[in-house]
């Protein structure tokens, strides 16, 4: 569980971990620097529960937080929770059941989104449940699944070296799932697992900006590392998506954006970012 200044927040998301019917659990909370009492909480918890170990880190960002949760953690799956968000109390027991019964390196659970007053958005997509090699379906259907609804075994992670890529401030959750669909067979529970808590976005217009260009990048590195890694018989057709829907489609976003702002700096380094695609 990445952590940093969610001290209002955080409370639910460990008491949604502790609810679990599947008790065989282990939480390492990675407080990413916080500055306010986000770690104060988790540590009252870690010493009421023996389960519960909180890491501390310099502020990295979240991606660098995962990975280092990934790399401590002791079980032989693993899961990803953020500060924020919440599980059904039947998650672990449900996709651990269904990787144990297929044998699936990766399970998933679908998700529902919910705004900070606890009352639930209809997606712009029904969740839609599939099982094998489901990246091609995935890319088609953004909302297949949240970085949150995923157990993953933990060997595969480590023996495929599949881990977060820590330059990027947006878009990782996106290329790490790209690269796990890519390697891994999937199984689904064919239910709703996860409640994912949208906050609103404070973004200055710099900082919006910003973030179109770290998906560009996450975007970019994912079409190489399938360029190089995925050799399935739908191939050109991953590849396909993944240039013209994901690449150019957000470089095109991003340059519409720069000119409505009135931003020729940006503009530039789309337009550089554009040129040097092969």
């Amino acid at each position: 569980m990445p952590a940093y200044n969610t001290e209002a927040y955080i409370a639910k998301s460990i008491k949604a971990v502790m609810a679990q019917t599947f008790t065989n659990w282990e939480l390492l909370i990675i407080d990413d620097g916080s500055s306010d009492g986000t770690r104060k909480i988790a540590e009252s918890f870690a010493k009421r529960n023996s389960k519960i170990m909180v890491i501390l880190q310099k502020n990295a960002g979240v991606a660098t937080a995962r990975n280092l949760g990934i790399l401590k953690a002791k079980g032989d799956y693993i899961t990803f929770l953020d500060s924020d968000d919440l599980w059904d109390p039947s998650f672990l027991a449900d996709t651990l059941q269904i990787a144990l019964a297929g044998d699936y390196p990766v399970v998933y659970a679908g998700y529902d989104l919910y705004d900070l007053a606890g009352h639930w958005v209809k997606p712009e997509q029904a969740p839609e449940y599939f099982d094998g090699n489901i990246l091609q379906r995935y890319l088609n259907n953004f909302y297949v699944c949240h970085i949150c609804s995923l157990l993953i075994r933990r060997r595969d992670l480590l023996i495929s070296n599949i881990l977060f890529s820590p330059g990027h401030i947006y878009g990782e959750d996106t290329e790490f799932i790209i690269k796990l669909f890519s390697q891994f067979r999937v199984g689904n529970t064919h239910s709703i697992l996860f409640k994912y808590c949208k906050r609103p976005n404070s973004a200055t217009t710099s900082e919006d900006f910003r973030r179109h260009i770290s998906i560009i990048h996450a975007y970019i590195e994912s079409l190489d590392y399938l360029t190089k890694n995925y050799f399935q018989k739908d191939r050109l057709q991953v590849l396909d998506i993944m240039k013209k829907r994901y690449v150019r489609g957000e470089i095109r976003k991003s340059m519409q954006l720069s000119i409505q702002k009135n931003l020729p700096t940006f503009s530039a380094e789309i337009r550089s970012i554009y040129k040097n695609l092969a």
